[in-house]
């Protein structure tokens, strides 16, 4: 069994959100491809571009570099050291789909001869769709047309050099905080490398001797050098709990578990 790196802390020390705030009307079935980077070994994979809503839309696809701030994704297509964008191509750029139809798009990489960074390089897909809509403004009984435009993003990482396993023991919890009825963790990543918190799981035990209580932690991606707050749901069954101490333990593929814990009242 792993011996788990533990934390004990006080206090406190992000994929992309569909833009569009009406119902939304364009869907894909993943949300993010995973390539290795290596001088000319060429690799491809597909996203299905579905329609939700119900009128004919029209789909056009982009891919942009992002930069990433205070552990999320930042979409202002900034090129650096490890962007991948310039790298991929998706196919068709554009088409038609009648509600309910769905497409396949295929998103090729060629990573030419390098030289690459060591480590993950990433970009986005951006998977565009617009109609025309009429609404009557508040107040007014004049009907206008107005133009709908939702975005939805697809990551695009890809390993430089993959990392030998098990990963370095390196990923810490920093911090764990409860705001609006949610936990939050931070999480650092100070690798260059993407990593997957495969298993996880959060033990609160109240300080008036009931029985302990044990959540799982959703599966989460660590983007490469930087600090992520993760939420964590709390059940319904924490509720009343009184003074706990909550233990957060974290799996991401390192000889060691990586653990924090904190006192919260539930």
């Amino acid at each position: 069994m792993n011996r788990a790196r533990h934390t004990l802390f006080t206090g406190l020390a992000l994929l992309l959100a569909v833009a569009a705030p009406l119902d939304a009307f364009v869907g894909v079935d993943r949300g993010e491809l995973l390539f290795t980077l290596a001088p000319g070994q060429g690799a491809s994979s597909r996203v299905t571009v579905s329609n939700n809503g119900k009128e004919r839309s029209t789909v056009s696809l982009a891919i942009d570099d992002f930069s990433i701030a205070d552990g999320k994704p930042i979409f202002d297509s900034q090129a650096h050291g490890r962007a991948l964008a310039a790298r991929l191509t998706a196919f068709p750029t554009s088409f038609e789909l009648e509600p309910g139809e769905s497409r396949e798009v295929q998103v090729i990489m060629d990573p030419g001869d390098g030289p690459f960074e060591p480590g993950t390089s990433w970009a986005v897909l951006f998977v565009q769709t617009s109609r025309l809509a009429d609404m009557v403004p508040p107040g007014g009984d004049r009907q206008v047309q107005v133009r709908l435009v939702e975005r939805v993003g697809v990551f695009v990482f890809a390993d430089a050099e993959p990392e030998p396993r098990p990963v370095p023991s390196d990923v810490e919890i920093t911090g764990l905080e409860r705001a609006d009825g949610k936990m939050f963790l931070a999480v650092r990543n100070p690798s260059r490398y993407l990593r997957l918190v495969t298993e996880g799981y959060v033990v609160v035990t109240p300080l008036d001797g009931r029985p302990a209580e044990r959540w799982p932690v959703q599966t989460f991606r660590l983007l490469p050098e930087s600090l992520m707050r993760h939420e964590i749901p709390v059940p319904a069954s924490a509720v009343g709990l009184g003074k706990c101490n909550v233990l957060v333990v974290l799996d991401y593929g390192a000889e060691d578990l990586v653990a924090g814990e904190q006192e919260f009242e539930f």
